[in-house]
């Protein structure tokens, strides 16, 4: 009980009390608590399996509070919490950042009334006017206590070896729920960030497929297509010379005109990147001729040159003409 012992004495309002100490290892274990993210989206009682602990323990062990506490550096905040309604307290009041201080064993205050650290503590003197605390830890793989999960009673009591170990085993099963959590987390970022490059990279019913039948084979064969390649004649300059804010409104008008003409000829987009634009035509599930992909839409491209006079545009079937010495460079497309 005396590992949590050693800070400076504070006065309460009600008495004295001593706030807790600061691990050795203080920055080693946040970061650690950090590393579970997201913990605090689900923190009712609808979809957070740590409440279902709390609520189990309060009934099968008989305690009126019940908490799984997490201590970071200014405070201590529930993930679950049982018979309490504040969702977090000041770290300079709470017992689990004494209880972190000794993270392989229970630490219990019996009555904190009779204890010269608590005595005097807010939850003491005050709602929820605690005597009774017992915390088990909650350590990651690294041996970092993260926070505690705590039983908690108005009145003064003395907990049973069984208890005790029955309050153990289920610190042990609230640590592998957070530690479930934090897998699902990653994983789902990680689903989430695949699913964007395939929209990025991958043609829109190419990475549908490849996103709800990955099993399927992914390859098709078709009797012939056609590939347009659009892109700025010496954008490196053009782009260089221009005010940044101007450039990306020409980029956005022509783009925005490119996928129009994609959606008008039925072709499919197979990517943009910097000033390039990639489409195809002649592919099955589009229901385009191959022959019509280059002469159906690189006579459009050239209406580019009336979003701004900066912009010129020719084909891979007609040569471009040369540009004046004042004029910018121009879309060129390439089949």
């Amino acid at each position: 009980e005396g590992a949590g012992e050693g800070g400076e004495g504070r006065e309460g309002a009600s008495g004295f009390y001593v706030p807790p100490r600061v691990l050795p290892a203080e920055g080693e274990r946040l970061a650690a608590l950090r590393s579970y993210v997201g913990l605090e989206e689900k923190t009712g009682k609808r979809g957070n399996p740590c409440q279902e602990i709390t609520d189990l323990v309060s009934e099968l062990l008989d305690f009126p509070i019940v908490l799984v506490s997490l201590v970071e550096d200014q405070r201590q905040w529930f993930k679950a919490r049982t018979g309490l309604c504040a969702p977090e307290t000041p770290r300079s009041v709470s017992f689990c950042a004494h209880a972190i201080h000794q993270p392989k064993q229970l630490f219990t205050v019996e009555n904190a009334l009779e204890d010269e650290r608590f005595a005097g503590n807010p939850l003491v003197t005050g709602p929820p006017h605690i005597r009774f605390y017992c915390g088990m830890p909650l350590l990651n793989a690294d041996g970092h206590a993260l926070g505690t999960l705590c039983v908690i009673d108005t009145k003064p009591r003395t907990l049973s070896p069984a208890t005790a170990r029955t309050l153990e085993r289920f610190g042990r099963i609230t640590m592998a729920q957070l530690e479930l959590h934090r897998e699902v987390f990653r994983r789902t970022v990680e689903r989430n960030l695949s699913e964007w490059l395939l929209q990025v990279v991958m043609p829109e019913p190419v990475a549908q497929r490849l996103k709800y039948r990955p099993r399927e084979l992914i390859a098709d064969r078709h009797s012939g297509v056609t590939v347009l390649f659009v892109d700025i004649v010496g954008f490196a300059s053009f782009a260089s010379s221009m005010d940044p804010e101007r450039l990306v409104q020409i980029l956005s008008c022509l783009f925005q005109l490119w996928d129009t003409l994609v959606v008008q000829h039925r072709l499919c987009k197979i990517k943009s990147i910097g000033d390039a634009f990639l489409v195809c035509g002649g592919l099955s599930y589009t229901g385009t001729d191959k022959d019509m992909c280059c002469n159906a839409t690189s006579p459009s491209l050239s209406r580019a040159r009336h979003l701004s006079p900066r912009v010129t545009s020719s084909s891979s079937s007609s040569s471009s003409s040369s540009s004046p010495p004042s004029a910018p460079p121009a879309a060129r497309s390439t089949a």
